[in-house]
């Protein structure tokens, strides 16, 4: 609950500061409209002043206490003194609405408090770290390069950004401000502020549609349809906290500088602009990327006016352009930085992208036509409910775009001119095959949108519209609900990993704390520690609470791509001499490849130090689950035969990789055979560092190409370090490799795996509308070769020790055994025409035994099969099988220890529909007795 009222006293603040300001300089607005727009003036207002304190040298904790605390005490006596109009009763409503949107989209708050996460995306990651060092230094302060080289203080690596690359940073300084008020760190405001902005952008959706010539009751409907917009609840949710706070001030700028002003007496006036001044001198520090839709809407809308009245086109555009200079004057050089900025990311989000690689395909196929609605979520709807609410979304279009949008842009309405520009820009990108542009542009429609349609709302009669019309409308209207609420639990990442969730979890667990936890009781002294985390998000937030104790993240270079964005020239010794010896590149020729990866410079310790790891599981690797289900870290002081994921040329992090065909390993996503488990998608080839092996270890591997129907279900044939992992048959399989040796560098050793063959894209059955169009659009763009359940480096002495089953029977629970070695079944019992099991003998065991059932498929009544049954390389059973039920018993004498049994079918048949893999029959007991 704390957060909860920790957010609605945020958003309190920024109206109470931002009505002072319209107080004081009176823009003579409604009295509706000045109280709307307020949070959005008081989040540029707050911004600007940390913005030019900050870069003037001041870190953030010195003076964000006394500022926050200052504006508000002087935005309260300006309201005292000046005693503004403040209708409560007709704000009811208002305030009811606002208030019932932060639980609709927020109540995850309530159950996690300032521990809620959300989907914890890598811009989050960013937003907090560039946010720290605000915090604790000013804005062109240059980083200490020893720390960041010793991995002490990553947090500095955003100087690189916000310095060298001239990044926007509006965002990552209103989180410090809040940090240095409440002492609560990025991590734990990070969604109270962004769902204090959203409250924000309602209201700012409501001033836009407020102003002339629009009544109360179109602000108010403007309002409740933007809290139930799932694609806008999704834009907070996703943690787009740039976005969220770029959209505030584009409304509230939109609402200024397209209204009228009078123009005399000039003073007066001229101090009337100065709100619009400050909120689109903020959208330049917060989001410039939003500036090109204000522009071309403004010039849509001003053209519009000057050809129904020319005196009111003269009022908005002297205004405008005296806003603009003073913008200038106020801003100076920054206005450029910003400027060339948002070129580079209008250069960069106008590109062309294959179809068969969107990272963001929702809209470049028809689904998207009812997501864009609300209509249904961006993934997870089947047929035939996706083909009706792709009707209902056509419904939609024709009735905004065919008969409200050309009525309005008549009337020269202000939501209407921008609709249609970001409409059209939305079509070039459609064209252009820009997924990433369409997918932000969607979010960046919906408040424009929402005031098209409150306009054309406000004018309905619901006792002369239709059953039919009303039937559709609760339709649309429980829909949107629907979506949304599948948003919102989706962000709470319990029971839900794939595309959007990166960290199962993490708010249940309450990750930021045990983080806190775990640096507070390590010791500063020594040589550090290393992280085996291959989680980029994850390794970021670990290096928030990481500062003063040196961590090392071995996998990849979590921060390249933020170091290395920078448009001038390195200047300085020292930032040379940190670029040019943060790394060390090295190379490995195995399994007939060569291979060149880096490792940081401080790699001659890295094997000594002691490890921390994520006791919950994130990857398939080292065969890691949760301990006790309550700790999510867990520090090893000595590990063993430990395998840590490497990026490298030959197989890279799945995480924006150069080339999609190359990564190595997915995120877990949940295993549909085991319910409850997770596996992982593979690529072709993986490097590790191998922790203090053991002398000549194995490798465990567990896979299942059960889904990979490109490769018709079949398994891949690895190498590990030249060695053949001995996969045979179709559908799942574990294999303990031969002992292998290890590659050793520099006191290192590696360990190299080759699945065997080239990933391939899953192919996805579409039926109904959905093959409008965007057939040659994939969903699912991974290259996969298998998926992995586990890949473990072990000792001799545990291999030794494994006590594998009699038999089998259950399936798929008796699979799951870590002791069963086999290859080529399905999990539910269905097997390839070649398998292998490696069963444990009993004192007693006399025969051997295989029970199941030759299905018949499709018409061949006479289908046949001959079952060939070896022993440890030598044929025991040689027998005929026809359609029906079958047992055969094979005597065996002599035996000991865990022989392995081959099973050979001569013939096979396919499951008959969706399913079509390939099969000998099925099984329903095989092994000792």
């Amino acid at each position: 609950m704390s957060a909860f009222l920790f957010t609605l006293g945020l958003f309190a603040f920024w109206a109470v500061l931002g009505y002072a300001v319209i107080t004081v300089f009176s823009p003579r607005l409604r009295i509706l409209q000045g109280i709307l727009i307020s949070p959005a003036v008081g989040i540029a207002v707050s911004v600007l002043v940390v913005f030019f304190i900050n870069r003037a040298g001041i870190p953030v904790k010195d003076f964000g206490w006394w500022l926050v605390l200052s504006l508000a005490v002087l935005s309260i006596v300006v309201l005292v003194i000046k005693r503004p109009i403040f209708p409560f009763k007709k704000l009811f409503p208002f305030i009811a609405v606002l208030f019932a949107a932060l639980i609709l989209n927020a109540w995850p708050m309530l159950s996690y408090g300032f521990n809620w996460a959300s989907f914890a995306n890598d811009d989050m990651a960013n937003y907090a770290l560039a946010a720290q060092r605000f915090l604790n230094h000013g804005f062109f302060e240059q980083p200490n390069f020893d720390d960041l080289l010793a991995g002490k203080d990553y947090s500095l690596a955003y100087w690189f950004m916000h310095v060298r690359g001239n990044v926007r940073s509006g965002s990552e300084l209103m989180l410090a401000v809040v940090w240095a008020f409440t002492g609560l760190n990025a991590h734990q405001i990070f969604m109270p502020v962004i769902m204090a902005l959203h409250l924000a952008l309602l209201a700012v959706t409501g001033a836009m549609v407020s102003g002339w010539g629009y009544s109360r009751r179109v602000a108010l409907i403007a309002i409740s349809l933007m809290a139930i917009s799932p694609m806008s609840s999704f834009g907070a949710i996703y943690q787009l906290i740039g976005q969220e706070g770029g959209l505030v001030l584009l409304g509230a700028a939109v609402t200024l500088m397209c209204r009228p002003y009078s123009l005399t007496p000039v003073i007066s006036r001229i101090l009337g602009l100065v709100p619009a001044v400050l909120v689109f001198s903020g959208l330049f520090v917060w989001y410039p990327e939003l500036l090109p839709f204000l522009g071309m809407g403004w010039i849509l809308y001003t053209c519009l006016l000057l050809r129904r009245s020319k005196d009111k086109a003269v009022k908005v555009l002297v205004p405008a352009l005296a806003i603009g200079v003073v913008v200038l004057l106020v801003l100076n050089k920054y206005l450029l930085t910003a400027l060339t900025f948002m070129f580079v990311q209008a250069t960069g989000g106008m590109t062309s992208n294959d179809p068969s690689g969107f990272l963001f395909p929702y809209f470049m196929t028809p689904n998207g036509i009812a997501a864009f609605w609300g209509l249904i979520p961006v993934s997870g709807i089947h047929e035939p409910f996706l083909s009706i609410a792709i009707v209902g979304g056509l419904l939609l279009a024709y009735w905004v775009v065919g008969r409200i949008i050309p009525v309005q842009i008549k009337r020269g309405t202000i939501p209407a001119s921008f609709t249609l520009i970001m409409m059209v820009l939305g079509i070039i990108l459609f064209f252009r095959n820009n997924d990433f542009g369409l997918f932000k542009l969607v979010m960046y429609i919906q408040p424009f949108l929402v005031g098209v349609v409150a306009i054309a709302l406000a004018k309905w009669n619901l006792r002369e519209a239709s059953r039919l019309v009303i039937l559709f409308s609760v339709a649309v209207f429980i829909s949107m609900l629907g979506s949304n609420s599948y948003y919102i639990s989706k962000s709470t990442g319990e029971n839900s990993l794939g595309r959007l969730v990166e960290i199962p979890n993490i708010s249940k667990q309450k990750v930021y704390q045990q983080l806190q936890t775990l640096f507070d009781s390590l010791p500063s002294s020594g040589d550090g520690y290393i992280s085996s985390i291959d989680n980029i998000i994850l390794a970021k937030f670990m290096a928030l609470y990481s500062q003063g104790k040196s961590v090392i993240f071995p996998s990849r270079d979590y921060f390249d791509l933020i170091i290395n964005t920078k448009t001038k020239d390195i200047i300085g010794k020292e930032e040379t001499e940190y670029k040019d010896g943060r790394l060390r590149e090295y190379k490995i020729e195995t399994n007939s490849k060569v291979n060149k990866f880096f490792m940081p410079a401080v790699n001659e310790e890295l094997i000594s130090r002691p490890l921390i790891t994520a006791a919950e599981k994130q990857n398939i690797f080292n065969g890691r689950d949760s301990t006790n289900g309550q700790d999510y870290f867990e520090l090893i002081t000595f590990p063993k035969n430990y395998l840590i994921f490497l990026h490298s040329d030959l197989g890279y992090h799945y995480y924006l990789a150069p080339e999609r065909k190359k990564i190595a390993f997915y995120t877990l996503e949940n295993d549909p055979m085991f319910p409850g488990q997770q596996f992982s998608a593979l690529g072709q080839d993986l490097l590790f560092l191998a922790i203090r092996p053991t002398k000549k270890p194995r490798i465990m591997m567990e896979l299942t190409s059960t889904l990979t129907k490109q490769f018709d279900s079949e398994l891949p044939k690895p190498q590990v370090q030249n060695v053949p992992i001995g996969f045979i048959g179709r559908g799942s399989g574990r294999i303990f490799s031969d002992p292998i040796e290890l590659t050793d560098i520099d006191g290192m050793s590696f360990v190299s795996v080759d699945m065997g063959r080239k990933g391939k894209q899953m192919s996805d059955s579409r039926n109904g509308l959905m093959l409008l169009y965007g057939r040659d659009v994939l969903l699912d763009s991974r290259y996969i070769t298998t998926f992995g359940r586990n890949i473990s480096l072990i000792s001799e002495e545990l291999y030794q020790s494994l006590q594998p089953p009699q038999s089998i029977a259950h399936f798929p629970t008796d699979l799951a055994d870590p002791n069963l070695e086999y290859s080529g079944i399905y999990e539910d019992g269905w097997i390839s025409e070649r398998s292998f099991f490696k069963f444990k003998v009993g004192k007693e065991t006399d025969k051997f035994i295989i029970r199941g059932m030759i299905p018949q498929l499709g018409k061949a009544a006479d289908f046949s099969t001959e079952l060939k049954i070896r022993i440890n390389g030598q044929l025991v059973s040689q027998q005929k099988l026809g359609v029906g039920a079958f047992s055969v018993e094979v005597p065996v004498t002599g035996l000991n220890g865990s022989p392995r049994v081959d099973l050979e079918f001569t013939n096979y048949q396919q499951l008959p529909g969706d399913d079509g893999r390939i099969t000998a029959g099925k099984i329903d007991f095989i092994g000792f007795n």
